[in-house]
């Protein structure tokens, strides 16, 4: 009786360290399929809001006042803590475009992370914005539980800041609280979706913080850069500081080569991860006269000293 009781308690244990179940096991391919047929339904919607309306209110809208929800982890987490505590934070933004070398539909997953429990998120502009390779149709977000809520409408957004606040149909989401600033050397762990690989942790530390060197209206825009792994597919999702609070939002990497040989780059060295800080985020939160903003966003980029500029891939 002994040996039962005290192999019981061991297999309780274990489950209480946190292994994984089967139930947490991750299927990228089911995760995927269920975005695509979701949307594919919210495209034959009657009232549905289309790729384009958004991309009007992308250009028109710079600030949005909402309140945000309260700090409540204080304490230093593992990843680990984080992955469990944030995970349901984090979704996959999802869009249906037309394919230009067929005549189907086919769906596109970046990230972005939920900001109220109402349905407020935040992703990057590019990821909404439409380019001259896709025809974006419509817009929605998949969570780890695979759930899928359309985007309605978008609040407010800067191209310098490459930043989209967006609001879905939907509630009883699970908000990541913004952080008040993250300093280099500080622990990050970023929960994001590396070319399909839907909700991969890695962890790393905040390596600077600066301002964007590239030419253009990001010039000047500040910056976090960290040392956690993401890669394409991976714009808008979550890098998060050892409080479990939103750190930042991936948005680029770049790769620095010892040297250019025959017009190729020889020799990778090391990967930049750049970032969009939360300060940036909390600049969008609250009322402020769009022509205003627009004339501060044009003087910051008039006056930041341009160079020329590094390839910085797409991670949608």
């Amino acid at each position: 009786m002994r040996i039962f009781v005290l192999a019981v308690l061991l297999i309780t244990l274990v489950a209480k360290a946190g292994r994984s179940s089967e139930t947490d096991l991750i299927d990228d391919r089911a995760f995927y399929r269920s975005a695509n047929r979701s949307l594919r339904q919210w495209l034959a919607d009657p009232n549905h809001v289309p790729a384009t309306e958004l991309n009007s209110q992308l250009a028109s809208r710079t600030h949005h006042a909402f309140d945000l929800p309260p700090v409540e982890l204080a304490n230093r987490l593992e990843p680990a803590e984080i992955y469990s505590a944030r995970r349901d934070s984090v979704v996959g933004l999802a869009y249906l475009f037309k394919c230009p070398r067929c005549d189907d539909w086919h769906t596109s997953i970046a990230g972005g992370v939920m900001l109220t429990a109402d349905g407020i998120g935040v992703t990057n502009h590019h990821v909404i914005a439409q380019n001259d390779e896709e025809s974006k149709a419509v817009f929605g977000i998949v969570t780890f539980h695979g759930a899928f809520y359309p985007i309605i409408e978008i609040l407010a957004a800067s191209i310098a800041d490459d930043l989209a606040i967006f609001q879905v149909r939907g509630s009883d989401f699970s908000p990541a609280p913004l952080s008040k600033g993250d300093l280099p050397g500080e622990a990050v762990t970023a929960i994001t979706h590396p070319s399909g690989n839907f909700y991969t942790v890695t962890t790393g530390v905040v390596a600077r913080n600066f301002r964007e060197r590239r030419s253009g209206p990001a010039a000047g825009r500040a910056r976090m850069a960290i040392t956690a792994d993401f890669a394409r597919g991976s714009s808008g999702a979550g890098i998060f500081n050892a409080r479990g609070e939103l750190a930042s939002i991936a948005t680029s990497t770049r790769s620095i080569y010892y040297s250019r040989q025959d017009g190729m780059d020889r020799n990778l060295q090391m990967v930049l991860k750049t970032t969009i800080p939360a300060s940036a985020i909390r600049s969008l939160i609250g009322d402020r006269a769009p022509e205003l903003a627009a004339a501060v966003e044009a003087l910051s980029a008039a006056e930041s000293q341009s160079c020329p500029p590094s390839p910085q891939p797409d991670l949608r």
